[in-house]
C-alpha cells in the first residue's frame, strides 16, 4: 500500500494520537505524585496557621491575601494559556515574547503596590495588614513568573524537574510556617513563607525552561504587542476567574468582621487543598486538545467527551468526601474554634465538581478558538460575584447569625459556578456531551445520594470511620452501576505505562 494513502495516513494519525495520550498520562502521573506530597504538606501548613493564629488573625491574613490577589491578577496578561495553546505546536515561539513580559510585569508591580496600599489605607486597615498585603503581592509576582516558565515546560512535555521543584517548594513553605509559629512571629512572616516558596519555584522553573525547552531571554516589544493582543481573551478570563475567588472575601471583610472571614477562610482552605489537582487539567489536557484540533474534529470531540467524563469521575467523589466529612475536616484543620465554618464548607463542596468541569470546558473552547466565549462568560460572573455577596451576606447574618456571612459567601460562589458551567457547556454543545457521559453522570449522582443517606444513618459513628465507610460505599456503588468501568481504567493505565503507543487511543 502506498504510504501516502488515506488508510496509511489515518494509521499514522492514530499512532501519533496514542503516543501523545500516553505521554500526557505519564506526565499527569508524575505531577499527581508530587501533588500528593504537596497536599499533605498543605493540610499540615494550613492547620498550623489556623490553630496558631485563631479565626480573627487568620481572617486578617486571608483578607490581605484576597486584596493582593485581586490587584495583582492583572500580572497574568493571559500569557500562560496562550503558551499552552501556541507554544505546544511552536516551542521556539516562547523566545519571542516571554522576556518582554517579564519586564512588563516588573514595571506593573510598582504601580500595583502603590494602588493597593492607597486602597487599604482608605479602608482604615491596620498598618500590619497593609504590609502583609504587599508581601502577598510580591508572592503574586513570583507566582506569575513561575507559571510562565512552567507553562513553557508543560507545552513542550518536559515535566520531570517541575514535579520535584514543586514538592521542595512546598516543604520550604511548610518549614517557614513552622519557624514563624515557633518564634510567634508577626503576621507578615506567614506571608513571607509564600514568597520564599514561589521565588524558589520561579528560579528553578526558569533554569529548567532554559535547559529543557531552549528558552532564551529576549526583548521584542513588537512581537510581544501582537502576542498580548492575541492573549486578550485569556487575560480577561484570568481576571474574571481570579476575581471571583477574591472579591467575595473582600466584600465579606467589609460587611462583617475578620472572624467571619477567618471561618470562611477555613472552609476555603479545604477547597484550596482539593483544587491543587486542577493544574493537571490545564498542564496535560491543553496541549492534547490543541494538537487534536489541528488533526480532526472527531479526535477533538473524543478527547472532550472522555476527558470530561474523567473530570467528573475525579471531582464528584472529592465533592462528596468534603460534604459528608465537613465537620471532620474543619476539626482537623482548625479545631473547635472553626466549627461554625462546617456549613460553609458543605455548601462550598458543591463547587469543587463544578470548578473542574468549568476549567475543562474553558480549555475545550480555547482549543476551538472560541476564547472570547470563555471571557464573556467569566466577566459576567465577575460582575455577579460582588452583587450576590452584597445580597446574600446580610440575609445570612440575619438568618443564621455567626457564620451566616461565611455561609452566604459560599452560596454566592455556588450560584456563580452554576451559571458559568451552564453557559460554557451550552456553547460547547454535542461536541463534549454524549449519551454515555450523561448516563455516567446521573448514575454517579444516584450513588452520591445513597451515600449521603447512609452517612446520615451513621451519624453516631466515630467520624473518621464514618467517612471511610462512605468512601467504600461510593466505590462499590459506582462499580456496580458501571459509572466507572474497570476495563477502561486498565486500558488507560496500560497506555500510561507506555505499552500502548501504537494501539488506538482508548475511549
Amino acid at each position: 500500500m502506498d504510504s501516502s494513502s488515506p488508510d496509511s495516513a489515518s494509521a499514522v494519525d492514530t499512532a501519533q494520537a496514542a503516543h501523545e495520550t500516553g505521554r500526557a498520562l505519564r506526565n499527569a502521573a508524575k505531577l499527581a505524585m508530587s501533588l500528593i506530597g504537596t497536599v499533605i504538606i498543605g493540610i499540615g501548613g494550613r492547620a498550623l496557621m489556623q490553630r496558631h493564629l485563631g479565626p480573627e488573625a487568620f481572617g486578617s491574613l486571608n483578607y490581605a491575601d484576597a486584596v493582593a490577589g485581586a490587584f495583582f491578577v492583572v500580572l497574568s496578561l493571559g500569557i500562560e494559556m496562550y503558551i499552552y495553546k501556541e507554544v505546544a505546536v511552536r516551542p521556539e515561539h516562547a523566545n519571542d515574547f516571554v522576556g518582554t513580559v517579564i519586564l512588563l510585569r516588573a514595571g506593573l508591580t510598582v504601580l500595583l503596590v502603590a494602588a493597593m496600599t492607597a486602597w487599604l489605607i482608605s479602608r482604615d486597615r491596620p498598618v500590619e495588614v497593609v504590609w502583609v498585603a504587599i508581601v502577598f503581592g510580591a508572592a503574586q509576582l513570583c507566582t506569575n513568573f513561575n507559571n510562565t516558565f512552567t507553562a513553557i515546560l508543560h507545552a513542550c512535555g518536559k515535566v520531570d524537574g517541575i514535579a520535584v521543584v514543586n514538592f521542595v517548594a512546598r516543604v520550604l513553605w511548610g518549614a517557614t510556617l513552622v519557624a514563624a509559629a515557633w518564634l510567634n512571629a508577626p503576621l507578615v512572616f506567614f506571608a513571607l513563607a509564600l514568597v520564599a516558596s514561589e521565588l524558589w519555584k520561579a528560579l528553578w522553573a526558569y533554569r529548567l525552561s532554559r535547559k529543557h525547552a531552549g528558552f532564551v531571554f529576549k526583548v521584542d516589544f513588537a512581537k510581544t504587542k501582537k502576542v498580548l493582543k492575541d492573549a486578550t481573551p485569556f487575560f480577561m478570563n484570568a481576571i474574571a476567574l481570579a476575581g471571583i475567588g477574591k472579591l467575595d472575601v473582600m466584600v465579606l471583610g467589609d460587611l462583617t468582621n475578620d472572624t467571619e472571614v477567618g471561618w470562611y477562610g477555613s472552609a476555603w482552605s479545604m477547597a484550596t487543598i482539593t483544587m491543587l489537582m486542577t493544574p493537571i487539567v490545564g498542564w496535560v489536557i491543553t496541549p492534547m486538545l490543541s494538537r487534536a484540533a489541528t488533526r480532526s474534529q472527531a479526535e477533538l470531540s473524543l478527547i472532550m467527551r472522555r476527558g470530561l467524563e474523567a473530570c467528573l469521575a475525579v471531582s464528584i467523589p472529592l465533592s462528596l468526601g468534603i460534604f459528608v466529612g465537613a465537620d471532620l475536616w474543619i476539626h482537623i484543620l482548625g479545631g473547635d474554634k472553626y466549627l461554625p465554618a462546617t456549613t460553609a464548607l458543605r455548601v462550598l463542596s458543591v463547587t469543587f465538581g463544578l470548578t473542574y468541569v468549568n476549567i475543562f470546558a474553558s480549555l475545550c473552547l480555547t482549543a476551538m478558538n472560541r476564547g472570547w466565549d470563555v471571557t464573556v462568560t467569566s466577566l459576567l460572573t465577575l460582575v455577579l460575584s460582588p452583587v450576590l455577596n452584597w445580597i446574600f451576606i446580610p440575609i445570612g447574618m440575619n438568618a443564621i447569625g455567626p457564620s451566616g456571612g461565611a455561609t452566604a459567601s459560599a452560596t454566592a460562589v455556588v450560584v456563580n459556578e452554576l451559571i458559568v458551567v451552564s453557559m460554557m457547556m451550552a456553547r460547547i454543545g454535542k461536541l463534549a456531551i454524549d449519551g454515555r457521559l450523561l448516563a455516567a453522570f446521573f448514575k454517579t449522582l444516584l450513588v452520591c445520594g445513597g451515600v449521603i443517606v447512609a452517612d446520615r444513618l451513621m451519624t453516631g459513628l466515630f467520624a473518621p470511620l464514618r467517612v471511610v465507610l462512605d468512601g467504600l460505599l461510593y466505590m462499590v456503588g459506582v462499580l456496580l452501576v458501571r459509572a466507572v468501568r474497570i476495563e477502561e481504567v486498565k486500558a488507560v493505565l496500560k497506555l500510561a505505562r507506555g505499552k500502548g503507543e501504537s494501539a488506538p487511543v482508548p475511549a
